[in-house]
């Protein structure tokens, strides 16, 4: 099926998880490398955006996460699901 064929949420899930997968591949081999991620959380409900941010939260032990969003309910998710230690909050004004 080609991509342009899934919805928006499925592209995203897929397009951040081939992100994931490849990052994985080059951590094990000890080339460090940062994932970085502009708003890919948009689509997803916020149970699913809760899995995710505790996916990047572990990743971030391991190699640097930067997630850009202009949702603030995701800081509320981010707060109340990880903890003052599972994430660090940059605002920029």
């Amino acid at each position: 099926m080609p991509a342009e064929c899934l919805s928006d949420g499925t592209a995203d899930a897929l397009y951040l998880a081939m992100r994931v997968a490849s990052l994985e591949l080059r951590l094990n081999d000890e080339r460090k490398m940062p994932l970085i991620v502009d708003d890919c959380l948009i689509q997803f409900d916020d149970q699913r955006a809760i899995e995710v941010l505790k996916m990047m939260s572990e990743l971030s032990l391991r190699t640097q996460v930067i997630l850009f969003t202009h949702h603030e309910h995701l800081v509320t998710l981010a707060t109340s699901q990880l903890g003052k230690d599972g994430y660090h909050l940059h605002l920029l004004t």
